[in-house]
């Protein structure tokens, strides 16, 4: 079989340019799908796995607010002294639920949640309506307890507290479900984040030896 050492040396000069085209063709479409599969890598990681983070930690954050508001009102109300500060945490809440309803809606509706997820928050979404049902009730409680009290003293809160002690096991069910999904997005945009270096090594190695 002839090599190019067999050949003539004017067609050596016009081979050898060309082999080392080839080889820079080749070089580029490698590289060029290397750093498209790197690309790809890190969108994964910053449209995808941390945008579910981001809000799903922002919805926790609210809905910690929320319950947080919610004993305010009732602590505010027990006492039977203050009842500007108890309507002010009122609408507090009312405030966090609409925001609560509008970021769970939006990420329901997102582009970045995989099938498992989706199942995951719609489940959550249920879990958040019963919860705001449970609320509903123990403060329309409160309400009825406080206006059969004496003013100025202390309410009577055997009715209202059993309807609090259920939407405490409501909260945190919720907040074990999306304090669940933020760890698994964590993990995952770890690995995805370990994935692109060494995809990214992998490249520049056999782009420079």
């Amino acid at each position: 079989m002839l090599g190019i050492k067999n050949l003539k040396i004017g067609t050596k000069i016009i081979v050898s340019p060309l082999i080392g085209v080839v080889f820079l063709f080749l070089l580029a479409v490698f590289s060029n799908n290397a750093l498209q599969s790197n690309k790809y890598t890190l969108n994964e990681i910053v449209d995808v796995k941390f945008q579910m983070y981001k809000e799903s930690s922002s919805l926790l954050r609210d809905i910690n607010l929320f319950n947080s508001a919610v004993y305010k009102v009732f602590s505010y109300v027990s006492s039977g002294l203050e009842k500007e500060k108890a309507q002010k945490e009122k609408e507090v809440l009312e405030t966090l639920k609409a925001k609560i309803d509008k970021r769970l809606k939006a990420i329901n509706k997102a582009s970045y949640l995989d099938k498992k997820n989706k199942k995951i928050f719609k489940e959550l979404a249920a879990d958040l309506e019963e919860y705001n049902d449970a609320i509903t009730g123990a403060l329309t409680m409160l309400d009825i307890s406080a206006m059969q009290s004496v003013p100025g003293q202390p309410v009577n809160m055997n009715v209202s507290m059993p309807m609090l002690a259920v939407t405490d096991e409501l909260f945190l069910k919720i907040n074990n479900v999306i304090t669940n999904i933020n760890k698994e997005a964590d993990t995952q945009n770890k690995i995805s984040h370990e994935d692109a270096l060494l995809k990214i090594d992998s490249t520049l190695n056999t782009l420079y030896t």
